[in-house]
């Protein structure tokens, strides 16, 4: 199994879970109202929020067999290749990370 991480600013929200939906992905924990700072934040500004991206961002978790998160991912990779040519190669505030994961109870 593979566990899905994914940090986005909170006005993707909506896209974000059309693609899980559509992926059949209907276990998931999404966590709202996040701070942080990064690579899309102005430096130096409170929790990352800055003039271009105001606001907070969301994580979602979702555990799933490791055949079914590869077609997940491919779904939320053309996401994001959608996304950053719209902003002609500016990073957006959107990661996505993988990890084994094993189910303990």
């Amino acid at each position: 199994m593979k566990m899905l991480l994914i940090v986005a600013h909170d006005y993707m929200d909506e896209s974000l879970l059309e693609i899980l939906r559509k992926n059949d992905v209907h276990a998931f924990t999404l966590i709202r109202k996040v701070g942080g700072a990064g690579e899309t934040g102005e430096r130096g500004t409170p929790l990352g929020f800055s003039f271009l991206y105001p606001g907070y961002n969301l994580i979602v978790f979702a555990v799933l067999p490791s055949d079914r998160a590869e077609h997940v991912i491919s779904a939320l990779k053309e996401f994001h290749q959608v996304r950053l040519k719209a902003t002609h190669g500016h990073p957006i505030p959107f990661r996505m990370f993988t990890m084994p994961c094993e189910q303990i109870l």
